[in-house]
């Protein structure tokens, strides 16, 4: 008997450890880094200056002091799950590249078409810039980040491993980076968007959080001006709008202007992300102070959310009913 027991011990030591294998119950996490301070979105005018605050901030933090931060806000995604078969273990963002774009179309008289801006340098992040990005982020304290944690099965894992092989096929650099691109259809990406679409082709995201994450704005056509890929928008010619008027907060320009044609303009706005998941928190840890919310409370206890962390955040980690 001795010696069949010492057959199994050198057996197992020539083959080496067994692999190990993820959990059947997977997880899919959003996760969301605001801008510090927040965005103020009243007008035109004091989000702009508000922007170009936060970027000069996000320069002066990585030519300084090599951290990373966000301009505007940024979200990521994180799956480690098993489809059966293999394990699917990978967090990812989208971006674009650091060419102040952005900023040379606001000086050449876009004004808000820099909202609507199709830039063409978006890429998806990898696993180790994501890594890094979130290391920086921690270091940081003014920036409240934050995640959602989703349970998943192996069915949807495999729905979500497909839907980011399928984003790579067609290479990670030189994508379509813009808040009306379609990552569902992989036109492109803004970072939210990104993030959710993973959510969205597993259907795990449901209307609760696209309601509570969702900001939306009526842009004036006038506020618009000409870039290289619109001149005029429903038949009106788009003229240039000077970026010292679209700063002047003595006179603040409006979102809408009396008789004018309005372009509708929603986000999945990360500054709503990372209140929902702090407002989420404290519902979590003190019940009784959540009472201006019952709707919240609702939806955490249907779901069965509790608090978690991963290896860098803290946030809430539900199992949608």
């Amino acid at each position: 008997m001795k010696y069949i027991c010492l057959l199994i011990i050198l057996v197992s030591c020539s083959l080496g450890p067994l692999p190990v294998k993820l959990p059947a119950q997977g997880k899919l996490e959003l996760m969301v880094v605001p801008p510090a301070p927040a965005l103020n979105w009243d007008n035109p005018t004091i989000l702009t200056l508000g922007y170009l605050r936060s970027y000069a901030q996000k320069t002066v933090s990585k030519k300084l002091f090599s951290r990373q931060r966000s301009a505007m806000g940024h979200a990521l995604v994180r799956v480690q799950c098993s489809t059966g078969a293999e394990d699917v273990d990978f967090w990812s963002g989208f971006s674009g590249n650091e060419n102040y774009r952005g900023v040379h179309l606001l000086l050449g008289g876009a004004g808000l078409s820099i909202m609507t801006y199709n830039y063409q340098d978006g890429h998806i992040q990898s696993t180790e810039f994501v890594n890094k990005f979130l290391s920086d982020i921690i270091q940081q304290p003014e920036i409240h980040a934050g995640f959602i944690r989703i349970n998943i099965s192996p069915e949807q894992c495999k729905i979500i491993n497909t839907h980011y092989e399928d984003w790579r096929k067609n290479g990670t650099e030189n994508l379509i980076y813009g808040a009306f691109a379609d990552p569902l259809s992989f036109q492109g990406a803004g970072c939210t968007s990104y993030a959710v679409s993973f959510a969205q082709k597993a259907g795990i995201f449901p209307p609760f959080l696209e309601e509570n994450w969702t900001r939306t704005v009526e842009l004036s056509t006038k506020n618009l001006g000409p870039t290289d890929q619109a001149y005029s928008v429903e038949g009106y010619t788009l003229k240039p709008l000077s970026y010292t008027r679209l700063i002047n907060f003595l006179r603040p320009l409006k979102w809408k202007r009396e008789n004018d044609k309005l372009i509708r303009f929603s986000l999945i706005d990360p500054q709503y992300m990372a209140d929902f998941f702090k407002l989420s928190i404290e519902c979590l840890e003190a019940p009784e102070k959540a009472q201006s919310r019952p709707d919240l409370m609702n939806w955490l206890s249907e779901n069965k959310a509790k608090i978690c962390y991963n290896e860098y955040l803290r946030g809430i980690e539900i199992t949608l009913k």
